[in-house]
């Protein structure tokens, strides 16, 4: 299931009423994932945003998929704002580590979610989806940087799109989960970018 957003977790209605509630429990869920983490229950969500505990369950059957929507919706903005990096007019190396200091900006910007997210996409019902729509976020993008820094002389010969893949399965949530048990967030991203540099500048 690729390029998820929100509305693939949420039960689909015709009701304007619906809709709207909806966008409110999504507005309040944010706001408490982002303080509380996995710890935000249903009965918070639903007082935030001013509504019965049993519409925030008849619009989402459960807090995973609750969660699971928020989580799309910051990844998706996450995914705007590295293909905005990918059209700058800078070398491809800097470019590469733009891609990741993202990472680093949206786990401050958007507090627990980012945690959240990763958790999500390594466990639970919603594992393989989760792990498939936050990997997409850097498909696409990763191989035309490369070709520029093959352009620019600056990145080793290959095929682009396999480098592409190789980097985008090796920087995957277990991965990052496992290196914050050692390192700050914020160090995670010059921490991976060192280690894809290494493999891709020419010698």
């Amino acid at each position: 299931m690729d390029n998820l957003t929100s509305a693939d977790f949420s039960a689909p209605s015709n009701r304007k009423d619906a809709n709207k509630n909806t966008q409110r429990v999504l507005s309040a869920a944010h706001k408490l994932f982002a303080d509380k983490g996995i710890e935000a229950t249903m009965e918070e969500i639903a007082s935030e945003a001013g509504v019965g505990v049993g519409t925030v369950q008849r619009r989402f059957s459960s807090k995973t998929r609750l969660a699971a929507a928020v989580v799309t919706d910051v990844f998706l903005k996450v995914k705007e704002k590295q293909l905005e990096v990918v059209q700058m007019a800078v070398p491809a190396d800097r470019k590469m580590r733009l891609l990741f200091e993202i990472f680093s900006a949206s786990h401050r910007q958007y507090g627990k979610i980012h945690s959240l997210g990763l958790h999500l996409a390594t466990a639970g019902e919603l594992g393989d989806d989760m792990k498939t729509s936050l990997m997409s976020g850097l498909e696409g993008g990763v191989w035309k940087v490369i070709i520029q820094g093959q352009d620019e002389g600056l990145f080793r010969e290959g095929d682009p799109v396999l480098m592409e893949l190789l980097i985008i399965n090796m920087i995957n949530p277990d991965l990052i989960l496992k290196l914050n048990e050692r390192i700050p967030a914020d160090e995670i991203p010059k921490c991976v970018t060192d280690m894809i540099l290494l493999g891709l500048t020419r010698r």
